[in-house]
């Protein structure tokens, strides 16, 4: 897409106003943007609620210990301390993103506001030449900053969640490209783990019960 100059402001009616249209397009984009930011981090956080952390360490527990062991009654004591554990883990990740989805709503309803003034920039006219100027320099201005701060906005997105679930990637094997695509990203970023963090300390535990045959 490239990045959006600001430009010199045009100074004949006909260009102002194309100037204008510009303007309130990359306005829509940014609002595009936010809308679905704010989207997808409701869609994303929806699969980390309690039951379905529950269900994804218990999945988890099943895996690591097989099914005969995790039916044990010594087992569920152990994996009741391990989901509660895992759950403060979650709720200490979540602040990080709850952090960042608060700045991006407060950047929508920001770049609203923006819009509909610019919107209103119409009944004036170009024609009406300084009061358009005044009012329109200030507003494309903050429509351009607004812009680039969401081209920040969706590195650090992609960032955050990387984080969360804790993606690492396989070593490049030779004679195989990397894997940087952001198709790859999203896939990886929608299988059902638990972040990897979480598994190498929790594994030592499983672990340490198994070899203590407590559940022989």
């Amino acid at each position: 897409m490239g990045q959006q100059q600001v430009g010199r402001m045009p100074q004949n009616s006909e260009a102002l106003y194309e100037e204008w249209r510009r303007v309130l397009h990359w306005s829509a984009e940014v609002l595009a943007r936010t809308d679905d930011n704010i989207l997808e981090e409701d869609s994303f956080l929806t699969d980390y609620d309690c039951e379905k952390i529950a269900a994804k360490v218990d999945d988890w527990l099943v895996q690591v210990v097989g099914e005969a062991d995790a039916d044990q009654p010594k087992f569920q004591e152990l994996a009741n301390q391990v989901k509660y554990k895992m759950r403060k883990d979650y709720d200490a990740a979540y602040k990080e993103l709850r952090r960042f989805t608060k700045s991006v709503d407060d950047l929508a309803d920001m770049q609203k506001c923006i819009h509909e003034k610019i919107l209103d920039l119409e009944k004036i006219r170009p024609s009406d030449g300084s009061k358009f100027r005044r009012k329109f320099g200030r507003l494309r201005l903050r429509v351009f900053k607004n812009l680039r701060t969401t081209e920040k906005m969706l590195f650090r997105d992609r960032r955050l969640k990387k984080e969360f679930v804790g993606i690492r990637r396989r070593p490049r094997e030779q004679g195989h490209p990397p894997e940087e695509s952001e198709e790859t990203d999203r896939q990886q970023l929608n299988v059902n783990i638990i972040p990897y963090t979480m598994y190498i300390r929790y594994s030592y535990e499983i672990s340490h019960f198994r070899s203590s045959k407590l559940c022989k």
